[in-house]
């Protein structure tokens, strides 16, 4: 099978422009993005979103892999680079973003071996630096950024509804899980630096 090629367009001082998006330098050949999940700006023309991209042995039917790409858009073009998974991961697949200011963002998504996405990844971006943290046994769906450096995040740990509560600032994250049949944390926080 053959995936569309991604096309981006861009609106800057009334005129609009468009390009096929770009894959990360480091995607091996004959990668083909093939889905995008959500987009945030940070501010006017600073905007990121979160794709997928995938690439294929031969026969192209049968996936290799799957991987998140970041897009980030600045001075009016777009670049690609990889997002960090946990090193299990065969298939990688982003979900929200929101960026609360130019290069400050939270990303929800969730992985697995191939063919069975089971966990959940929190991806954060600051200081130009994407960092992946692993939600093993949480598949994640919702995202929700109500304050800058705060986040929650929803979904399921088997049949059970989770939460999941992020704090972020400079170099750390401290990450904490609710759920509803043991409130309060699960665990204890854990930070992440």
């Amino acid at each position: 099978g053959s995936y569309p090629q991604l096309f981006l367009e861009t609106l800057s001082n009334g005129t609009l422009s468009g390009a096929n998006a770009p894959l990360p330098a480091d995607a091996p050949a004959g990668s083909v993005i093939f889905s995008t999940s959500d987009i945030s700006c940070g501010a006017p023309g600073s905007c990121v979103a979160l794709g997928s991209y995938t690439y294929s042995a031969t026969p192209a039917s049968q996936v290799t892999s799957i991987d998140v790409e970041a897009l980030t858009l600045s001075a009016g073009s777009w670049t690609a680079t990889t997002a960090p998974s946990d090193p299990n991961a065969q298939e990688s697949l982003p979900g929200p973003i929101h960026c609360a200011s130019v290069g400050v963002c939270t990303a929800i998504g969730n992985y697995g071996p191939s063919n069975v996405i089971s966990d959940g990844m929190v991806l954060t971006l600051s200081d130009g630096a994407w960092t992946e943290l692993s939600q093993g046994n949480t598949y994640l769906n919702d995202l929700s950024c109500p304050i800058s450096q705060w986040c929650a995040a929803g979904g399921t740990s088997g049949s059970d509804p989770v939460v999941v509560a992020l704090q972020y600032g400079g170099a750390t994250t401290t990450v904490a899980v609710t759920s509803s049949s043991n409130p309060g944390v699960v665990g204890s926080p854990v930070t992440y630096t």
